[in-house]
């Protein structure tokens, strides 16, 4: 049984959200909460940072994924009306902007409008229907971040389970500082993106039926699904109909949006973040990180994957919710300079919160052990992904498609090729493909030696001249960012 949201414990905008908002939908609060909490982190984008543990920076980005029965479980009527309150003024005040562009650029001359792109709308929401390619030519367009909001998720599972190379991609997306390739796979056309300090957020909902369907034991192993809170809701709501006497009045949570963004587009930019420091935080930070390695060491790996993104989760957490505070409260934005302990305190919370609902939907789940110590194993996914890099690497700039594979590296077979590629792509990003130009439906695998770096390259060769004796066995991920 997952404990009840103390909502004494998460900040003053979120509970009083999380407060109205139960005037009106009797959804389960920790699913409202996350909700909120996942589209605040896009209000922020990539204009606010914190240092992780590393000292790297660490943006506010989250991935959400809400499981409940349709109807009953009210997802959408919650993703609805959370997305109403924390969002609509900012919209309004990007479609002023727009307006204002749009009338200026129809006053140009038409030689001056021949030289000059036409203004376009900002972007924060990316929809229902956003495939991959969808969301990167969205982010293209939106340089401070944006999220995409699933109210119903299993027609995006689908998809990236038919398309792991772009699984593999989006999966990067989740903290990498930069994204540059050509977009691929259906709908792609090749197109060259290149976008610095993509900030993505998702919040997405689905069926627990269809979840099912569409999920692979894998996924919870491979980086995908630990990225993500998931929140397995079993009580159903209790329907409300014109039991609050009052009209909807959200304006003071959508001013605090606004207020943020305004802000941020008055001082600061991608290139100069607004930036929480960690010097209060980091003697009690590093003491629960500590406890919390101690606490899970038995557990199997697949838990401890889940815990790790907790554990620079919580950072997240609590840099929303102070800089929310801050302006929901009215305090001087010129005094928010380091994160404070009490909003690390809640970060923490909320960490632990997290963790005992994915551990919940893990043993609901029923996965077996067995099915993931088979992972492990000399004929694992990880082991086959290193040999299909070794292959290709050995091999550069030469060209490959999904029967050369398979019929020359040992264990990899079309039963697990898709597998087995999206952990290799996601573990060596240097990996690509292209889809065949005769229109056929299959792609060309390759390592083009343009993908590496001069460093990477001169490591590679010296770590094959070391390592002769057993080279199609060995594990190379150490030469290259995870």
């Amino acid at each position: 049984m997952t404990p009840a949201l103390n909502t004494e414990k998460i900040g003053y905008y979120l509970k009083d959200l999380v407060d109205d908002a139960k005037k009106f939908i009797d959804s389960d609060e920790t699913m409202i909460m996350v909700s909120a909490l996942t589209i605040m982190s896009s209000i922020l984008g990539n204009r606010v940072h914190t240092y992780s543990g590393t000292r790297s920076k660490l943006y506010p980005n989250i991935w959400s994924l809400i499981i409940a029965k349709s109807g009953l479980g009210t997802k959408s009527t919650t993703l609805n009306m959370v997305e109403k309150m924390t969002t609509q003024a900012v919209l309004g005040y990007y479609a002023t902007i727009y307006k204002n562009e749009m009338a200026e650029y129809k006053k140009l001359p038409k030689n001056e409008k021949n030289e000059k792109a036409p203004p376009r709308m900002r972007q924060l929401l990316s929809g229902q229907g956003s495939t991959f390619q969808g969301i990167i030519k969205s982010l293209q367009n939106s340089k401070y971040g944006m999220i995409a909001i699933y109210d119903e998720a299993r027609e995006l599972l689908r998809k990236l389970n038919k398309d792991v190379e772009n699984k593999a991609s989006l999966t990067s997306l989740y903290d990498k500082d930069y994204y540059g390739k050509d977009l691929v796979g259906a709908h792609g056309n090749g197109i060259s993106v290149n976008i610095n300090k993509p900030f993505l957020s998702i919040l997405a909902a689905t069926n627990p039926d269809w979840l099912h369907d569409e999920i692979k034991t894998a996924d919870y192993t491979s980086g995908f699904f630990n990225r993500f809170i998931i929140l397995d809701i079993n009580i159903y709501a209790k329907l409300k109909a014109f039991k609050e006497t009052k009209k909807q009045n959200f304006e003071k949570f959508q001013k605090s949006s606004l207020e943020i963004i305004k802000y941020l587009d008055k001082v600061h930019s991608v290139e100069n973040p607004l930036t929480l420091d960690t010097a209060l935080i980091e003697a009690m930070y590093s003491d629960w990180f500590d406890e919390k390695l101690r606490q899970y060491e038995d557990s199997e790996d697949h838990i401890r994957s889940f815990l790790l993104r907790q554990l620079s989760g919580a950072l997240k957490y609590a840099l929303i919710i102070q800089v929310y505070d801050y302006f929901y409260l009215g305090k001087d934005i010129n005094t928010l300079k380091t994160l404070e302990i009490k909003y690390m305190e809640i970060g923490i919370y909320l960490a632990e919160l997290f963790m005992k609902h994915i551990e919940a939907h893990i043993e609901k789940m029923n996965l077996d052990d067995g099915e993931f110590e088979a992972l492990k194993d000399k004929n694992s996914i990880e082991n086959i992904a290193n040999k299909i890099y070794n292959y290709l690497h050995k091999r550069i700039d030469d060209d490959f498609i999904r029967s050369d594979l398979c019929n020359n590296i040992r264990n990899l077979k079309a039963s697990n090729f898709d597998e087995a590629m999206e952990h290799a792509m996601k573990k060596y990003p240097c990996i690509t493909y292209d889809k065949s130009v005769s229109g056929r439906n299959f792609h060309i695998y390759h390592i083009l030696s343009e993908n590496l770096q001069p460093k990477e390259r001169e490591e590679f060769f010296s770590y094959i001249e070391a390592q002769e004796e057993d080279p199609e066995n060995m594990d190379i991920s150490g030469l290259f960012e995870d």
